[in-house]
């Protein structure tokens, strides 16, 4: 059964159910979100949908309180004690003082962010701000350490020479860059699903190696193990929490940030 879901006025979904109770429990679906599935007949809030519960409990569950990271004093406070203040989320104590800037002109975005169509920009020196790359939500939100490796494309043309030439020049002409990026609680939830089902489907080429030896198929099954190999990659490729695009002495080009985290930021025009 998928759901849908409202955010910031717009449709989300569909979603599994599975999926959806996270989204819940994490509190990024309120009791009063408003919500949708297949045999409603209009949109309801969240609370209003929920199973009874047994007898002598109460009707509904107890959300967990959405917490926010003001990125201006370090403190953590509820959801609905925060502003965003040109698509950065401060407490009620910093907002003076980041309204003070922003009329002076010190600042108007996150320093040293842009975007240039789907992907994020940033200086060496810029801070991500505590909102999640993959669904923008401000809310119990986890701070990872990313470090990112890029080399130009053209040093794929060495795997002509062999693989182990490429990998040795890859290793010396590589860049990398070290940065914090935020992820909420439901997507790491997901994230490691990927991560569980990358790692299944990589143990499971050998066994299906084996099995197909020990009974000697001789046809078209011996694609299989390549067929898992493929298939675990692209999983693995799809686990990434976010990846470089590009990386120089000045900057770093990232993917994987969604686009609600980029709609704020400026355009990147190359200076």
């Amino acid at each position: 059964m998928n759901w849908y879901y409202e955010s910031n006025g717009q449709p989300i979904g569909p979603v599994p159910e599975a999926d959806f109770a996270q989204l819940a429990t994490a509190g990024t679906i309120a009791p009063d979100t408003l919500v949708w599935r297949e045999g409603m007949a209009e949109w309801q809030a969240h609370a209003s949908v929920l199973p009874a519960a047994a007898a002598g409990q109460p009707r509904f569950a107890v959300a967990p309180v959405a917490t926010v990271v003001c990125p201006d004093c370090g403190g953590t406070f509820p959801a609905c004690e925060v502003v965003s203040i040109a698509g950065v989320s401060v407490c009620a104590g910093c907002k003076p003082a980041r309204l003070q800037r922003l009329q002076e002109g010190q600042v108007t975005m996150p320093c040293g962010l842009w975007r240039s169509g789907k992907t994020l920009v940033m200086s060496r020196e810029a801070q991500v701000p505590a909102r999640c790359v993959h669904c923008n939500t401000t809310a119990n939100l986890r701070r990872v350490q990313r470090r990112l490796y890029w080399h130009h494309p053209a040093i794929y043309v060495t795997l002509i020479a062999g693989l182990l030439v490429y990998v040795i020049l890859a290793l010396v002409v590589r860049k990398t860059a070290t940065f914090e990026v935020s992820i909420c609680q439901a997507d790491v939830v997901r994230r490691r699903g990927k991560v569980a089902l990358a790692w299944f489907l990589l143990l499971a080429m050998p066994v299906s190696l084996g099995v197909l030896g020990a009974y000697k198929v001789e046809n078209a099954l011996w694609l299989l193990p390549v067929v898992l190999f493929i298939a675990a990659m692209v999983t693995s490729r799809l686990s990434r929490l976010v990846y470089a695009r590009k990386i120089d002495e000045k900057a770093v080009w990232v993917g994987g940030v969604c686009p609600e985290f980029l709609k704020d930021l400026p355009e990147w025009t190359g200076k």
